[in-house]
């Protein structure tokens, strides 16, 4: 018998394709299974060659964008989560549908937000706004990011690599204008050595770190004069001239 031609295979798939997709748009429990597939094999595989979804979710390596932060909590924090999840997961692309559904509730909801989450990408690499950076922020409100649990304003991270105005700025805010002026006879070293402990006891962060509908709760044993929040991104930022980052390889690419 001869074989169908070509145009009508893809004819004949189409309709069947149309029909598929009612079908899962009609059953949203599925739709999530499927969606937790397709994202679980981008973030263990590298693909979605097992998957008739077409869904890509690419992760930005950090790492090349900011020095430190594979030392972060938070970095450290979701490398361990991705290794007990790759522990998990099955060596064989095509293995990964039953793992999928063979998980309970709970842990396929925690599967689904892991691969979600290792997609974000709130690297600003120009100055300005965009709608990918607009949304960071309202993601950010959602989750009531506080950075305050993953970063301190030390002299590594930050106070050794802006200039002495941003360090006398920071300590006017987060302690008070007469600290600032206090200590801005000191060259930039001493200033720093004698900054860093108040800004981090403080848990000060620079604007590019805050999210806008927080205020920086007041240390008790601190200065009740410490400063809220500001609303807006101040800060300048200094990056090669060109677009966005590029996406780079999986959370797991070393």
């Amino acid at each position: 018998m001869a074989p169908l031609s070509a145009k009508l295979v893809a004819d004949l798939t189409a309709h069947r394709t149309a029909g598929l997709r009612l079908a899962l748009s009609n059953d949203p429990d599925l739709a999530l299974v499927a969606l937790t597939h397709a994202l679980a094999l981008c973030a263990f595989h590298g693909a979605g060659r097992a998957t008739c979804l077409d869904i890509r979710a690419g992760s930005a390596f950090l790492p090349d964008h900011g020095e430190g932060v594979k030392t972060s909590p938070a970095y450290e924090a979701l490398r361990t989560r991705h290794d007990q999840w790759a522990k998990q997961a099955p060596s064989e692309p095509e293995a990964m549908w039953d793992f999928v559904v063979g998980l309970d509730g709970d842990s396929r909801a925690s599967l689904l937000a892991y691969c979600v989450a290792r997609s974000v990408d709130a690297v600003r690499a120009f100055s300005g706004s965009s709608p990918r950076l607009d949304h960071a922020e309202v993601l950010a409100t959602a989750t009531d990011l506080d950075m305050t649990a993953f970063w301190s304003p030390t002299q590594d991270r930050y106070l050794g690599r802006v200039t002495k105005g941003h360090v006398l700025s920071a300590l006017a805010e987060a302690v008070s204008p007469d600290t600032a002026s206090r200590l801005s006879g000191l060259k930039k070293g001493d200033l720093i050595a004698a900054a860093e402990p108040d800004l981090v006891k403080a848990r000060w962060l620079p604007a590019l770190l805050r999210t806008r509908s927080l205020t920086v709760a007041p240390d008790p044993d601190g200065d009740p004069a410490q400063a809220e929040a500001t609303n807006g991104v101040d800060e300048e930022v200094q990056a090669p001239a060109g677009t966005e980052p590029p996406e780079a390889g999986l959370l797991a690419a070393e």
